[in-house]
């Protein structure tokens, strides 16, 4: 029995694989290729690393509502102009090409009909209209090419084209969904008279490769973008062999999930290598896809700990980010010919996206997990999402099916009512100490992987590691980053020296943490024996109470930097 308030028009879905003209190698490759940029324009546009707040985007879904745009329009020009190609390139057998490519995903997670069954991706695509239409033609490769259901909504008084589309995706769902029009007034919802929807649900939940135990969930202090906010956030822990990469700047890591239904996914995270609220603006598309292509070529036993993810958002602007990607002069709702609308009516694209990734099982809740404390291996290296950052889900092949940029809580659990003494001083609990309220060495995950290999007498990987800081660091116009791997290996070979960290800041200056005055003045005497007592005036040291620095500025850096990049000068 369909909701009330719409039906649907019927077109049957083959039995056989998508019944749709053979194409050859090259535009089976072309079509590819102008998917990708396509993709990558109109994701540019939605996913803003510059913002204050957390974004969410699902290329799966973004594929099949640019391809379901497509297929409602009749006017070649504008749709190689949202391609981005010559329109006489824009052949029959190509589009065919193209459609096939934007829906392909889609079509392999559709929601399924039982809701006991266990499914991770989830998608359903429909379009719903108050007119009726019959163009089969343009029905079928919808039905085909995307699954697309089509509505005709039977709008009334006290029925809208917004009250149906809602009413099916709660249905459709499972009841996962049942909001679509978040923020718009009654008279607002009236407004609508086609909807051209996508919706996604990803759900993680007790689905990792090798999962831990209920004490490996803790809680972590997230700093927020804004940088004046500190939220209390559950976080899944563990210790494992991680794939891992970096650039210098980012850290990323992937974490093995559960093949469900054929699927082999990864969870991608990836946070600045120096926490920081202002990192993520430097991070763009191209860094993260550059990341995890390199996640295949190391893995390294690692502490662990992500955040717990449980979040509803809805991009309602998808047909003004395709305006503004594309570049067009004038895209309105009746260029979308093949729907009947007119070009002053109000046509809207939605994307609507659920997750939720839990280490647990949700038939199996953890309890009371704000009080759970986790004592890592003091000799392994930490990975903790604690600062702005990115999270993904990628398949096999290096999709990104889910993109999720983390500038604040709203995409995080929190906890509720959190002690204050605990959100003052959770992040820095030093489990060596007796003190609570002893502030933790901020010890930097290159300090801790340079101890690891250190004790193994991993001479090789320190030298590698090495070069490629040198080369990254010289090749990045801002010149800042983690140098406590060179630090430690120029001036700490003896390791009498117990160095934290050293970073290089924005500023002609590097900043070297180590734990006593003793250890400052050594160390400085040891710079000043490589550098000249000339730059003795440049050397500052600072008391932090319990930890002390070495400032190396101006003069003194150049002439430092000089020394430890020789050999690329």
């Amino acid at each position: 029995m369909q909701p009330l308030g719409y039906s649907i028009e019927q077109t049957s879905l083959p039995a056989q694989p998508l019944n749709l003209p053979d194409t050859s190698s090259k535009i089976t490759v072309v079509a590819s290729d102008v998917v990708k940029n396509l993709l990558d324009r109109v994701k540019i546009s939605i996913l803003d690393f510059t913002g204050k707040s957390s974004i969410a985007l699902s290329s799966v879904g973004l594929a099949a509502s640019l391809g379901m745009l497509l297929a409602s329009m009749d006017d070649k020009d504008k749709k190689a102009m949202i391609l981005g190609i010559p329109v006489e390139a824009l052949t029959d057998e190509l589009e065919t090409e193209i459609h096939k490519k934007l829906g392909q995903l889609s079509v392999n997670h559709a929601y399924v009909k039982h809701p006991d069954q266990k499914q991770a991706i989830s998608c359903t695509n429909f379009i719903a209209t108050k007119d009726a239409t019959r163009d089969k033609q343009f029905e079928k490769r919808l039905s085909e090419c995307y699954q697309t259901e089509k509505l005709e909504c039977h709008v009334s008084p006290v029925s809208c084209v917004a009250d149906v589309t809602e009413t099916y995706i709660n249905e459709k769902s499972n009841g996962k969904i049942n909001s679509l029009f978040d923020g718009y007034s009654e008279a607002q919802r009236h407004e609508i008279t086609a909807a051209i929807v996508n919706a996604m649900s990803f759900d993680f939940q007790g689905i990792w490769e090798t999962s831990a135990s209920s004490d490996k969930i803790t809680t972590g202090n997230f700093i927020c973008t804004t940088e004046i906010d500190l939220k209390k956030v559950k976080m899944m822990s563990t210790t494992d062999n991680f794939p891992i990469a970096d650039n210098g700047q980012f850290i990323a890591i992937a974490k093995e999930l559960k093949s469900i239904n054929g699927e082999n996914l990864r969870l991608v995270a990836i946070k600045p290598r120096v926490e920081s609220t202002s990192a993520i603006t430097f991070l763009d598309s191209e860094t993260i896809d550059h990341l995890i292509k390199r996640l295949n070529d190391n893995k390294m036993t690692l502490n662990v700990k992500l955040p717990k993810i449980n979040m509803e958002t809805c991009e309602n602007q998808l047909f003004k980010r395709i305006h503004q990607a594309c570049e067009i002069n004038t895209l309105v709702a009746g260029d979308l010919s093949k729907l009947g609308e007119q070009a002053d009516q109000n046509l809207n694209m939605i994307q609507k996206i659920t997750v939720t990734v839990d280490e647990q099982d949700a038939c199996n809740p953890v309890t009371n997990t704000e009080k759970t404390t986790v004592k890592d291996d003091p000799e392994t290296p930490d990975f903790e999402f604690l600062c702005p950052g990115y999270i993904g889900i990628v398949d096999s092949e290096g999709n990104r099916l889910l993109d999720l940029v983390i500038k604040d809580d709203r995409f995080l659990e929190t906890v509720e009512n959190p002690d204050s003494d605990d959100l003052m001083f959770d992040s820095f609990d030093d489990s060596d100490s007796d003190d609570d309220l002893t502030p933790k060495r901020n010890y930097t995950f290159d300090a801790r992987w340079y101890a690891v290999q250190k004790s193994a007498n991993n001479i090789k990987n320190i030298e590698d590691a090495i070069e490629t800081r040198i080369n990254e660091f010289l090749s990045n116009p801002l010149r800042y980053g983690d140098m406590t791997i060179l630090i430690q290996h120029r001036f700490n070979q003896d390791e009498e020296l117990e160095i934290i960290n050293a970073r290089v800041k924005c500023l002609p200056e590097i900043d070297i943490d180590v734990v006593s005055l003793d250890d400052a003045k050594k160390l400085k005497k040891r710079i000043l024996e490589l550098i000249g007592e000339e730059y003795e005036d440049l050397l500052r040291l600072e008391d932090f109470i319990e930890y002390f620095r070495v400032e190396v500025q101006s003069n003194a850096w150049d002439a430092l930097l000089k020394k430890l990049t020789a050999s690329k000068s």
